[in-house]
């Protein structure tokens, strides 16, 4: 008699992608990160693995085993686990038995293993977060497997450290299921036989870059097994390869970056092997270096789910020093094309758009500051015995005379200083903003110290004065145009009187709220894209602000006795609009603040349709390019096809 297909109840939720822009995030975050390093140098959990593990080499070469296969499928994803539309687009296509690919001949099947390389989850791993931004997603697309499981191995990155790597551990580390795929590793690096003389090393760097005294043992037992003719690719959490390249960077950066890649490097070369591929995410693009000096192709693929990060900043050549000489590696393909980074940091224009909570902060921030001036500048005129032409009179009541004209405006900032000179904790207030964007601009990472102060404090300038112009605006407004139209002064009503008034304060609030959210919020937006132009500076928020759900990628891997086919697949547009499977019953169906959904639903324990499909959107795979390495030990060249891609560089 057939088993029943019984239903279960499961909880599935559905997050907006993060903005990074929200202050209380950055908070959250900053903190997390701070808390995750000291805990990270001081309690590394990798040593712990290793007291609970110590025969966990024998175990990975028992069960992480693949050579018997005569074929092997293999996907790679890293920096998922953000935003539903752009996690789930992802999860759902590499859930596919068999995916057709734009500019692909045939189908690729789906990978018999997922290796997820690094950030499965964001802003920062919690239990909680895993469950929902990873798990349910790859749950969702792939619910249970009616066929032989596939398998899934990880590495963490700097966000899945950021609570010590507790999380990750608990997911990835104990034999548990996630969906339809069994996760097998025992430490949070793994090394695995492949088919046909292909190996698989991943490596968790920590968040220094650094690789653990049990991890370099663990490392050097697999090397003893390498032979001349064996190929490994090589995952890592973070592309090191880039920052050690770059000669625009200094040269002990450099050299710091590449340390722990370098030591396995030498690892596998010292027993004759030869490190194939190098794949990493970190960076949320697709971006290929190739060395024809040593036939090594060193990919970013970090197009899982998170935000967009831009291409064009990346250097068309890298320069690597080596033990015995330096080793160049060309740009050869990247997404998005470098033109269209360089044209979506313009989007930034509409950064109140992007960022409401942001910029919420910015109008509270504006209509303090004008609101603290003046009152500063009434307390004076109060206790004024100098002789400054409008001693007698606030900043709004002066300012109100004057009319938008050039020659002003330097009236303007002489009354604006006579204010602060006398009143220091006025003064101090102002500095405030100019000391914390310096510091925000001491963040980036292209450009020297003295260069990112200097970008810091005009950008701080031009919010105060930006502040200035406002409470002018709200002066002229308000006792050039409101006060005499409402026949006050006839009246009776002092201007004095009118200003104190509620009617006046709460239409100074809303002008001053207003004004900072859009006027404020395009500055800010404005500053990210010519400091980003100018100086190469702030690469990082300049599309972080953004939060692009859009240009993601992965990749699928073939091995054959002929050769290995890594296939890099691009989706432009990320889904956004989804429907319930029909096999699926919603029992429950709400919205949390702020824009995020949570399901009850009653699914077939034993189905593995997915849960959501897309609603009248085709998701569409297309190619970025194909690298085939052929297998023979004779041959070490390789053969690069692109898809059809505007750039190729």
């Amino acid at each position: 008699m057939q088993e029943e297909n019984k239903k279960i109840k499961v909880h599935v939720v559905q997050h907006p992608t993060v903005n990074w822009m929200n202050p209380f995030q950055l908070i959250d975050t900053g903190l997390r990160a701070v808390l995750g390093g000291l805990f990270g140098a001081y309690a590394d959990r990798r040593e712990v693995q290793a007291a609970l593990g110590a025969n966990d080499m024998l175990e990975d070469d028992i069960y992480l085993d693949y050579r018997s296969a005569d074929e092997l499928w293999v996907d790679y994803v890293a920096d998922t686990g953000d935003g539903w539309h752009a996690t789930y687009s992802l999860a759902w296509l590499l859930a596919q038995t068999e995916l057709t690919v734009e500019n692909c001949e045939l189908p690729l099947k789906r990978g018999q293993l997922l290796v997820m390389g690094g950030d499965q989850v964001y802003p920062v791993a919690s239990r909680t977060a895993y469950s929902e931004r990873m798990v349910g997603p790859y749950q969702a697309a792939l619910p249970y497997s009616n066929r032989q499981a596939p398998e899934i191995l990880a590495i963490p990155g700097n966000h899945d450290w950021y609570d010590g790597l507790t999380g990750f551990l608990r997911l990835f580390c104990q034999g548990r299921w996630i969906g339809g795929r069994k996760t097998m590793q025992n430490r949070s690096y793994f090394a695995v036989e492949l088919p046909h003389g292909w190996w698989l090393w991943g490596v968790d760097i920590q968040l220094e870059s650094d690789v653990d005294i049990a991890q370099a043992e663990y490392f050097k037992y697999f090397a003893k097994k390498l032979t001349d003719t064996d190929r490994v690719i090589l995952c890592s959490p973070k592309p090191t390869w880039i920052e050690a390249g770059d000669v625009r960077l200094n040269s002990k950066e450099r050299h710091e970056a590449y340390l722990g890649i370098q030591y396995l490097e030498k690892l596998i070369t010292n027993q004759g092997a030869h490190v194939t591929f190098m794949l990493s995410g970190d960076l949320h693009h697709y971006a290929h270096f190739h060395s024809l000096s040593n036939a090594t192709h060193k990919i970013t693929a970090g197009g899982g789910g998170a935000f967009l990060l831009g291409t064009h900043e990346l250097p068309n050549e890298l320069l690597i020093d080596g033990a015995a000489h330096a080793v160049q590696l060309d740009l050869i393909q990247v997404n998005p094309p470098k033109s269209v980074s360089r044209q979506l940091r313009w989007h930034n224009l509409l950064f109140s758009w992007h960022n409401p909570a942001f910029a919420v902060f910015l109008a509270t921030l504006y209509s303090f500051y004008a609101w603290i001036w003046q009152s500063s500048s009434e307390f004076t005129t109060k206790t004024c015995s100098f002789n400054v032409s409008g001693c007698t009179q606030t900043l709004m009541e002066n300012w109100a005379t004057l009319e938008f004209v050039p020659s002003n405006f330097s009236n303007i900032l002489f009354k604006f200083w006579s204010i602060l000179a006398h009143q220091p904790t006025t003064l101090g207030l102002t500095a405030l903003p100019i000391v914390g964007l310096i510091l925000f601009a001491t963040g980036t990472h292209n450009a020297s110290l003295p260069k990112q102060m200097l970008w810091g404090a005009l950008h701080g300038c031009c919010h105060i004065l930006l502040a200035v112009i406002l409470l002018w605006i709200i002066a002229k407004i308000n006792i050039g145009w409101v006060y005499p139209n409402l026949n006050l002064s006839s009246e009776g009503v002092p201007v004095q009187k009118w200003l104190h008034s509620l009617w006046q304060i709460g239409l100074f609030t809303v002008q001053s709220l207003l004004f900072g959210f859009f006027a404020g919020g395009l500055l800010f937006g404005l500053y990210l894209i010519v400091s980003n132009i100018v100086a190469r500076m702030h690469a990082d928020e300049v599309f972080s602000a953004l939060h692009n759900p859009n240009f993601k990628n992965f990749l699928r891997i073939h091995i054959t006795a002929d050769h290995l086919s890594l296939y890099a697949i691009k989706v432009d547009k990320a889904c956004t609009r989804w429907a319930i499977s029909p096999h699926v019953t919603v029992l429950e169906k709400r919205k949390r603040w702020p824009f995020i959904k949570e399901w009850l639903l009653e699914v077939e324990e034993k189905n593995e349709t997915p849960w959501f499909v897309p609603d009248g959107i085709e998701i569409k795979a297309a190619l970025i390019e194909v690298i085939r390495i052929q297998n023979s030990p004779e041959s070490q060249t390789s053969k690069n096809e692109e898809g059809d891609d505007d750039e190729h560089l």
